[in-house]
């Protein structure tokens, strides 16, 4: 009796052991939600090719073939100090190899950005190309900022009146206008960078460039700090005063940063203050290079999306740019997401394959929600580094989940729309493969009960079935169809109905200009002459009396 008594108390036991266990796994999952809430919408999704000082990218195939593989919707273009001299004149051989790359990129159908990485050496305070010699500053020469500028509209000219190739989307004056390096670059303090931005939209203007935004200030970072990392303070400190100037108000058409974050140097008051401006003045966003290079606490892969989302969640980015696709000189760096020469050799690394599916299943359209998670060890709140973000489109919902830490972690996802989701992810402890699709799941009210996330791990989830409103339904089939989107002559507007239409038509430009405007009658489809608009990105805008306006970009590429 005794015995059966013990072996009763001991079943006992480790029944009462099993359940606080059970219950302990289940206190221990944590719940994701997504907000309903639509902060921006995403406009575009860029890099840059090759690193391309020295590097002809027309001779590099295969990183070609990654960039276009990519999913990303805009490329980004270097110009360097060697494609002109200190009179201001084109280096033909030089300025070659970018307008090689310019014509790979449009002839796939990609907008380009241009970034100037220096002005040529003979117009600085050193005659080198980089922005320090031998301890020493290297800056803009006072008597050469005109002459910079004329040399700006030759570029420009010599890339679409010479060469018969479109124009950039944006320009940039300086990349990185307070880094120190050695290979190339310029140092600028405030006071000349605001007047060179001025006097090159002046500029630009006068020769016939309007259309041509300029980006400001694409410095490395936030932490305002003049030394790299100081976009805030390039535009006149917080709130960016610079901009109560009129005439530089109107040549910064959007705003543009790079995110590197030297861990402590950038604090949240910092990003703050880039974000306080930004909503001030209400200008597009664009952050043009990031890569993982500032530490090596977490594998690549998760330190580029904990970044990625970061500046969309916290930063509210319109468009986001990884730095290069690969070096062109086979380094294996955090710089790259690919290594080899690029012509017989090239090597994906995770981070290229989890980005690829990001702007892949991302369309350009989509609205920014922010996540919470009960997981407290997963950032949810602003900071410079974040583990998830959501995005909603009329045809999915995409979900970014990154672990970070040394454990791995289940949760609930709540705040889904559609009616399945597909799970993809990349456990970052294996080398160079792609992200994997490990389940489909229901998504039942909205949620998803159950999502394993391993150790250093990127998780996306793309959910399908998203249902459309009768009303959004009918909308949607009256709209017209556009096309081609990238065009040299003709734009042709399409309908089903086969009833006479009217719309307001309406071409702008990127800076809100409008360039054309007219009523057009029509049976099934109208053909627009867009002959005589130069080349660059517009918007075309339909609207009917008591309807909304249905807006399409258009490429103008001749």
């Amino acid at each position: 009796m005794k015995k059966q008594f013990y072996k009763t108390i001991h079943i006992c036991l480790i029944f009462t052991l099993l359940i606080s266990g059970l219950n302990n796994k289940i206190a221990a999952q944590g719940v994701a939600t997504i907000s309903g809430i639509d902060q921006q919408t995403i406009k575009g999704w860029g890099c840059c090719p090759v690193w391309i000082g020295n590097i002809d990218v027309s001779t590099q195939p295969l990183s070609q073939k990654a960039t276009f593989q990519l999913g990303a919707t805009i490329i980004r273009l270097s110009q360097l100090p060697e494609v002109g001299d200190a009179n201001g004149n084109i280096i033909p051989d030089e300025a070659d190899k970018l307008c090689r790359a310019i014509k790979i990129a449009t002839d796939q159908g990609y907008p380009y950005i241009l970034s100037s990485w220096s002005p040529p050496a003979g117009m600085k305070t050193i005659a080198v190309s980089g922005s320090v010699s031998n301890n020493t500053p290297v800056s803009l020469l006072t008597s050469k900022e005109q002459t910079l500028c004329d040399f700006d509209v030759k570029l420009l000219d010599y890339i679409s009146k010479t060469n018969g190739l479109p124009l950039p989307l944006n320009y940039s004056l300086q990349n990185e206008p307070t880094c120190s390096t050695p290979w190339a670059g310029c140092i600028y303090d405030a006071a000349q960078y605001k007047r060179v931005v001025k006097l090159l939209r002046a500029t630009l203007d006068a020769a016939g460039y309007s259309g041509l935004m300029l980006l400001g200030s694409e410095d490395g970072g936030y932490n305002n700090g003049q030394g790299w990392n100081w976009s805030v303070g390039l535009l006149g400190g917080t709130g960016f005063p610079s901009l109560n100037d009129g005439d530089f108000n109107k040549a910064i058409s959007a705003f543009a940063s790079h995110s590197y974050d030297w861990t402590p140097n950038t604090t949240l008051a910092n990003y703050n203050a880039w974000v306080n401006g930004c909503d001030k003045w209400g200008k597009d966003r664009w952050q043009t290079e990031y890569c993982y290079i500032e530490d090596t606490n977490s594998p690549h892969a998760v330190g580029t999306v904990r970044r990625f989302i970061s500046d969309l969640a916290f930063l509210k980015n319109n468009y986001w740019f990884t730095w290069t696709v690969n070096d062109g000189y086979g380094n294996d760096t955090g710089d790259v997401l690919c290594f080899g020469n690029g012509v017989s050799t090239l090597v994906k690394k995770p981070s290229f394959y989890v980005l690829k599916k990001l702007f892949s299943s991302i369309p350009v359209g989509s609205t920014v929600r922010r996540m919470t998670s009960t997981d407290k060890d997963l950032i949810t709140s602003n900071a410079g580094k974040m583990d998830m973000v959501a995005f909603a489109s009329d045809t999915n919902m995409v979900a970014v989940l990154v672990n970070p830490t040394t454990g791995a972690k289940t949760t609930a996802i709540n705040g889904l729309i559609g009616s399945k989701a597909q799970v993809f992810q990349m456990a970052t402890t294996k080398n160079n493969t792609d992200i994997s699709l490990i389940s489909t799941n229901d998504i039942k009210n909205g949620s998803i009960e159950t999502i394993h996330i391993p150790v250093n791990s990127v998780t996306i989830i793309v959910t399908t079935g998203i249902k459309t409103s009768a009303v959004d339904l009918k909308r949607k089939m009256n709209r017209p169809t556009i096309y081609p989107t990238v065009c040299d002559t003709h734009i042709t507007i399409q309908t089903i109905e086969n009833k006479t239409d009217e719309y307001e038509l309406s071409l702008t430009n990127l800076l809100g200009r409008r360039i054309l405007s007219r009523n057009i009658h029509f049976i099934n489809s109208y053909s627009l002459d867009v002959s005589d608009i130069k080349n660059g990105m517009y918007f075309l805008t339909l609207q009917q009396s008591n309807s909304e306006p249905y807006c399409q970009k258009i490429l103008v590429a001749k």
